[in-house]
């Protein structure tokens, strides 16, 4: 997947390209069973995607620069892609601002997950179960501007769930999963339209 999208990377001006991690060893946390585990780690099948990617990335001959998640696994990913780049990164790519993780889930058991991202667009979910819809799309929008420089093509390697929203805030499109090392080609451009709005 990652082929293809180098291929739109000479049509945008300072192009991201948001990617979600390699395959990641599938671990459970008894302890909270239901809390993500940021801390797994890729398969051997994951470390060897990323090094096809890497020499994919590398036949482009351009500069990159990379901003990932705090998670083990999107951490792993930025360095088995373009070890020679030095990684930023910030949790703000882990996931959504959820503030109450059951109040979302029993919303998720009521409603898709695009008429959830529709309601909180709309302000119609309480703010104590998630944050301001605007001010995560600001954050985020001023995250990546502050990593991208000229001449530099930015990787932000970030989770499913994050380009899913991502894809569907910015283009309209709505995902049900987002393969490994697979995402889409973004600029700042999108994530100003799409505050204007």
């Amino acid at each position: 997947m990652i082929q293809l999208l180098t291929k739109k990377i000479f049509v945008i001006s300072q192009p991201i390209i948001i990617v979600r991690h390699a395959e990641k060893n599938h671990t459970f946390n008894e302890k909270y069973p239901n809390e993500m585990d940021w801390t797994s780690q890729l398969s051997e099948k994951g470390i060897k995607h990323c090094q096809i990617t890497s020499i994919i990335l590398n036949n482009y001959k351009l500069s990159f620069n990379i901003l990932s998640s705090t998670s083990e696994r999107t951490i792993q990913t930025a360095k088995n892609i373009l070890p020679e780049v030095s990684e930023s990164k910030s949790k703000l790519l882990r996931q959504l601002p959820i503030k109450a993780e059951n109040e979302w889930n029993k919303l998720y058991d009521q409603f898709s997950r695009e008429d959830l991202y529709n309601k909180w667009r709309n302000n119609e979910i309480n703010k104590e179960i998630i944050g301001n819809y605007s001010d995560y799309l600001h954050e985020l929008r001023n995250l990546i501007a502050s990593h991208q420089h000229e001449n530099q093509v930015l990787v932000v390697i970030t989770h499913d769930h994050i380009i899913r929203f991502l894809l569907w805030a910015i283009k309209s499109i709505y995902f049900e999963n987002i393969p490994y090392l697979s995402g889409s080609i973004i600029s700042i451009n999108d994530f100003d339209q799409l505050i204007t709005r």
